[in-house]
């Protein structure tokens, strides 16, 4: 959720259970460019009761799961091409999104922003990605 203007309580019609209302309605709106925005509204569900959910609250979550999938699915998606990866049959596919978020990490660690730039960089001189294995 890029830029909320913030959740609100709303009824989902009837569930009658104690929880947020059986849904969240959270407003966002985002810059898609210079002159243009963009504006959806947003339905979470969620089982947390009411009165430990307010608003504020459950806006930090919200923006705390797209800043993780932001952070680590996006990168593993358009770097390394996760969703087209023909790796499916056994063990292969987790040790593989393993290997990913491992090569991720160490970028991270090392203070890289930009994952992609620093797998070139990693690709062209291999004595680079041996430093940052055996340096971490």
């Amino acid at each position: 959720m890029p830029e909320g203007e913030g959740a609100q309580e709303c009824s989902a019609g009837g569930g009658g259970t104690d929880t947020a209302e059986d849904a969240v309605h959270a407003p966002v709106t985002q810059q898609v460019s210079t002159q243009t925005w963009s504006a959806e509204v947003v339905y979470v569900i969620c089982s947390v009761p009411a009165e430990a959910a307010p608003a504020r609250l459950l806006t930090a979550w919200i923006r705390g799961h797209w800043s993780i999938e932001n952070k680590l699915h996006w990168v593993r998606d358009v770097t390394f091409a996760e969703d087209r990866s023909q790796v499916r049959v056994g063990n292969a596919p987790r040790v593989m999104a393993t290997l990913r978020n491992t090569i991720i990490s160490l970028h991270r660690r090392a203070g890289h922003t930009n994952i992609a730039r620093a797998c070139r960089r990693h690709a062209a001189d291999p004595i680079h990605a041996l430093n940052l294995i055996l340096n971490t």
